[in-house]
């Protein structure tokens, strides 16, 4: 079971993180109305930020459901076994579902 100052402490992180993540500008200045190569260097721009957009729209969804399974009471179990996901496993990735033995057997199957 994870420690009570540990789960504040990944929480916290989260919460940060979640926080950074929404606070992002997306607003660009491209310029479509140049030449051949501005016109293709505006759209190389904007498919790269949508990209890292996606990732963070992404990355926001992981870390609310971690923030739920942290409320609900079932952050740190395992998904697949039920068991303990090992603390430090948490605290550098805290959107993960599997413990490291569930994750290694689904890799042997081919699942991941």
């Amino acid at each position: 079971m994870i420690k009570k100052r540990a789960l504040k402490k990944i929480k916290d992180a989260l919460e940060m993180q979640r926080k950074e993540l929404l606070s992002k500008r997306t607003d660009l200045d491209l310029d479509f109305d140049g030449d051949e190569t501005d016109f293709l260097q505006a759209r190389t721009i904007l498919l790269v930020s949508n990209e890292l957009s996606t990732r963070d729209k992404n990355k926001v969804l992981q870390i609310d459901q971690a923030l739920q399974r942290m409320s609900d009471g079932e952050f740190g179990k395992c998904a697949d076994c039920g068991e303990d996901i090992n603390e430090k496993r948490l605290e550098i990735m805290p959107y993960t579902l599997v413990c490291i033995d569930c994750l290694e057997q689904s890799e042997k199957e081919g699942r991941v």
